[in-house]
């Protein structure tokens, strides 16, 4: 059961979210004002422009039928496969 609140005291990078996605997997995908972070019910992990992200300030996120995770920035679009971007 994923916590009540989720903030930088949690790992969170910034408190600042745009959008959140579930993938295929049961992951929760949160867009900020820095980068992606994923939660996968116990920890969180995050992606940034230098890690292959378009722009650091992402809004959209998605999921598509294969477990590509797609993020809408303002400079574009990034493809994450769970590998790279």
């Amino acid at each position: 059961m994923p916590a009540p609140v989720i903030d930088t005291d949690d790992g969170l990078p910034t408190d600042l979210t745009y959008d959140v996605t579930r993938d295929l997997q049961g992951h929760y995908w949160f867009t900020t004002d820095c980068g992606v972070t994923r939660y996968d019910g116990e920890t969180l992990a995050s992606w940034y422009e230098e890690d292959g992200l378009v722009f650091f300030r992402v809004y959209d996120a998605a999921a598509d039928a294969t477990g590509v995770k797609w993020f809408g920035a303002c400079k574009g679009l990034s493809r994450f496969d769970d590998e790279e971007f």
